[in-house]
This record gives C-alpha cells, structure tokens and sequence, in this order.
C-alpha cells in the first residue's frame, strides 16, 4: 500500500489516466477523443521529441510551437501525460492552481472546449517531493512518457496488457528507453511512475541516489542483496514492516537519519549566475554597485512592487522549486531582486 495518505489517491488517478488509457485507448480528460493511440502517440513524438525546439523560451512556450495544428487527440495526450508527471508534486514544488494553469493552457490549443474533469482534481494536490529535476528538466520527463507511451501504444494489445500489469517488466521496458533513446534527466520521471502503477512494489522515492543510499545505510538488514536496488528495496520494507508492524517510510523517522547524511552531502550544490546578457541587458554592473544578485524567472506570476512577503511566498509555492527544508540540502544564498 502506498506509505503516504495521499498516495494512494493520486497513484488511483494516475493509474486510471495512464494505464486504463493504454489498455482503452480513451482519453481520461475527454472519453470521445481517442487519444491514447498507435498513431496520436506517434504524432507527440514526431513534434516533440525529433523536433526539439532548443531556444530559450520555457517549456510552455516551446511547447505551444510544436504542437501548433496539431490534432486535439495529440493535444489531449500532451495535457494528459503533463497531467501524469504533475499530479504526483507537492504544492511546495508546484501548486494546485499552477498545475491546473498549466493544463489548461495545453488544453486551450485544441480546437474545442476542453478542461481537467473536477473528478480528476484532486488528484493533483500531491504527495511526494520530485527533486529540482521535474521542473528544471520537465522536457526530459515529458520526452520519457511520451517515448513510453509510442513503445506501448505500437505493441500488441495481449502484451500491452501485460506490460502493464508485471511491474518488474515495466520497469526494464522503462529504462530500456531511457538508455538508448531517451535522457540521463529523465530519469527521475522512471521512478515516480513505477511507483504511481505499482505502489505495491516501488518506493515513493524519485532519486536513484536516494535509494542507493537507503541500501547501503540499511545493508546489515539485506545479508544477501540482488544488485536491483528496486528489488532490494521491496525486500527491506518488507523486512523492517515485519519487525515495527507498520508500512516503512524512508523519509520518516527513525529510518531517514540513518541514510540522509551521506545523500545531503553527494547533493550539496552551488550556482553559477550568468547575468551578461540577461535578456539584452548587462546586470552585472549593478549587482556589483548595489551589492545583490538576481535571478530570471519567467515561469513566475506578476509580482507587484511593495508586494507583501506573504504574496511573495504564495507566488514561490505556485511557480518555484523549493525542497522542504528537512528533506533537501540547499544551496547557497543569494538576494532576489522582486
């Protein structure tokens, strides 16, 4: 079962989205659009993976490009697989509004009047923390799924069906596709849906680092390990359930201050600002003479000036990557100009 109260709710709905989408072929946002097909998940690819669109612009932007006369059905399996790398954030990573801001744009480029079902929402509250990653790298996850979701959508239906039913299958089909045709970044999009289809099987963890470290934290607990840390770590939950009576949570006490030093100390990161040409302008000089370094952020709303620090908060918890202090290192400090 899944280790989190909220995770068991939204692993439901991303089943419900993705998998009961494959096995069907129908859409979860709109039944009557078949967009979950052979030939839709294609035309994703085709736009958006052999089309990379390398600029500058964020992810919406660039994203609004490829998918340009696109079909609904290919705009709906875009909203809906956005939907599936989303769903599983916590609001400190990226809010409920923001998410459904989001997909609604994506759903506003179809030429029809289309909207997240209000069944569906909940869903997207969120229960685990995906790293920096899933908003720094979201082409990388987003190029995962829809890679997965062509590889599926072309295999025939008895051994689709059972792709998605053998969680161990699934999981070698995943990073099978990682390796040879999709990226090193999208790795940690892997990890979350193995454990939103198969929360019986997977940890809630969206780092390789982090389950590596669990494991060798834990190794006096698995005398005889099997090199898959996935397995492993089916093995040791397992093992310490027994011994407390009760699901394990990594991220919890007793068990995260067992292994989380060893992972803060591999993560501990520091920035490099580049502020030369920072949109046509050369900030530099005045970050030397006002004694201040700041930051583009475009994916942010409108802040108004002498905005309150609580306006600025609720803009961050909407629109920034932000760790939740005890369970992620930070890097070091610098001033941000509003």
């Amino acid at each position: 079962m899944a280790r989190r109260p909220d995770g068991a709710e939204v692993a439901a709905v991303v089943q419900r989205v993705f998998r009961d989408g494959l096995l069907g072929g129908q859409s979860a946002f709109q039944p009557e659009v078949a967009a979950w097909t052979d030939a839709t998940a294609s035309d994703l690819r085709a736009r958006f993976v052999d089309r990379p669109d390398t600029s500058t612009d964020t992810f919406l932007v660039k994203l609004s490009r490829q998918l340009a006369d696109a079909p609904d059905e290919t705009i709906v399996l875009a909203a809906e697989l956005l939907f599936v790398n989303m769903a599983p954030l916590v609001p400190e990573q990226i809010g409920l509004p923001k998410k459904l801001e989001i997909l609604r744009e994506v759903l506003s480029w179809a030429g029809r009047p289309l909207d997240v079902p209000p069944g569906l929402e909940p869903a997207l509250k969120g229960f685990l923390h995906g790293g920096q990653g899933f908003l720094n790298y979201r082409w990388a996850q987003f190029q995962i799924l829809v890679l997965l979701v062509e590889r599926l959508a072309g295999t025939p239906q008895p051994e689709r069906k059972a792709l998605l039913e053998d969680p161990w299958r699934f999981r070698d089909l995943c990073f099978a596709i990682q390796d040879s045709v999709g990226h090193k970044k999208g790795r940690a999009q892997i990890h979350v849906l193995l454990f939103a289809l198969f929360p019986d099987t997977f940890q809630p963890i969206a780092s390789a680092h982090h389950k590596h470290e669990i494991l060798k934290a834990f190794a006096e607990e698995l005398p005889d390990p099997s090199g898959n840390d996935d397995k492993d770590l089916l093995e040791l939950s397992r093992t310490l359930e027994v011994q407390i009576g009760r699901p394990v949570d990594f991220y919890d006490e007793p068990w995260v201050g067992r292994w989380r030093e060893g992972a803060v100390q591999h993560e501990q990161r520091g920035w490099l600002v580049r502020g030369h040409n920072a949109g046509g302008h050369d900030a530099i000089p005045d970050w030397l003479g006002r004694g201040y370094c700041s930051l583009s952020w475009r994916e942010a709303p409108e802040i108004p000036g002498g905005a309150t620090k609580q306006q600025i908060r609720q803009a961050v918890a909407e629109a920034c990557p932000r760790p939740p202090p005890s369970c992620a290192a930070r890097p070091p400090t610098s001033s941000m100009s509003s």
